[in-house]
């Protein structure tokens, strides 16, 4: 538990380090702009998140732990997106980033599904 609380103070330290950097080098202006983009994006994600490949999901095209992957990816990026800090910011672009970027695996072939009809009589001559 000590580790874990040890963790998050360094955490908060190098986020509050990060800020500072950024307002002294951008000024206050732009960071309050950048916070604000942020969260504007990643309430757009969470709020289009889950709904983005549900027709494919339905149709079956896509792989249902494939897009369970993919929404998990992007609601944490949405969430981190929309809490204020560089940091934050940063894991939350780049998990938005992976899951658009993994490969979909799709659960057909995209030419149609190969059907073989066989039919077994099991009479004796």
């Amino acid at each position: 538990m000590p580790f874990v609380f040890l963790l998050g103070l360094g955490y908060l330290a190098f986020e509050i380090y990060l800020v500072v950097q950024v307002v002294n080098r951008f000024g206050v202006f732009s960071f309050l702009l950048e916070v604000a983009a942020s969260a504007f994006l990643g309430g757009v994600v969470l709020l289009r998140g889950p709904f983005h490949n549900l027709t494919e999901l339905v149709n079956e095209r896509l792989n249902p732990l494939s897009w369970a992957e993919g929404l998990f990816l992007r609601s944490v990026g949405g969430v981190l997106l929309l809490l204020p800090g560089v940091l934050c910011d940063i894991f939350g672009l780049l998990l938005l980033l992976v899951a658009s970027v993994r490969k979909k695996e799709p659960t057909t072939d995209p030419n149609g599904p190969e059907i073989i009809d066989v039919e077994v009589s099991d009479k004796k001559k």
